[in-house]
Parts: C-alpha cells; structure tokens; sequence
C-alpha cells in the first residue's frame, strides 16, 4: 500500500480487511476440520448400520427357518407313528432359533458404544476451551 493511500485511509481500512479476512478462514477452517470429521464418522457409521441390518435380515431369516421347522416337527410327530424324524426336524428347528437368537445378541452388542466418538471428543474439547476463555475474560487485569 503507497505512502498516500495510507494518509487517506488513516484507520488502517487494508489491516481491517485482512483481520476479517483471516478471522472467516480460521472459521472456515474450523468448520471444514468438524465436516470432515462428521464425513469420516457417517461413514464408519454407514458400515456399522449396514452390518447391523445384514445380521437383522439374516436372523430373520433363521426365524423363518425356525417357524417352517417348528410347523414340520409338529406335523410329522402327530402323523408319524414309529419312526422319529419329528426330532431331528425339531432339533433342526432348534438350533435354527437358537442361531437367531445368537445373531440378535451380536448385533446388539456392536452398539453398547455410542456413536460418532471423535466428534463427541471434539466437542468437549472445544467446551473447554470456550470456558477456559471465558475464565480468562471475567478475570479483571491488574
């Protein structure tokens, strides 16, 4: 900036803008750093949802299973007179449920955790750095 564009602008209007100018790209910034991060963790999450509902369709599945061979079992004990083919269907009926039942706990279990760790992490991070700022402002100087 020339020597007499500073006598006409004596506030200093080019320091302002470049203030303003690096107070948005330091918001910017921080703002990109949170997207990303939230991008990152959606995509984790994605995956995880994903997993949950494939053992949710498949244990669905072992509970039809477990329906047509508790319906089976049932038909074949009453018709059948000596042989005992009812419990092997039963059995199989079973152990079907019980695979269900195996792939319900699973899922439930891959989220005990919450979610979105990293953000949450971040978040307190900058709670406290907005009360360590605070502090220092209600602090009187002396």
């Amino acid at each position: 900036m020339s020597e007499a564009a500073s006598e006409r602008n004596p506030a200093g209007f080019s320091s302002l803008r470049e203030s303003s100018a690096a107070v948005f790209s330091s918001v910017a910034q921080y703002f990109h750093a949170r997207l990303l991060l939230a991008k990152t963790e959606a995509a984790e999450a994605f995956g995880a949802w994903l997993k949950l509902l494939i053992c949710v369709v498949a244990a669905l599945l072992l509970l039809l299973f477990a329906y047509i061979g508790l319906v089976a079992g049932i038909i074949a004990w009453v018709s059948t007179t000596g042989f005992p083919i009812h419990w092997t269907i039963l059995i199989a009926a079973f152990l079907h449920l019980a695979g269900a039942v195996g792939l319900v706990l699973i899922g439930k279990s891959k989220f005990a955790v919450s979610g979105f760790p990293q953000s949450i992490e971040e978040l307190k991070k900058d709670q406290e750095w907005l009360a360590t700022k605070k502090a220092t402002k209600s602090q009187p100087h002396g």
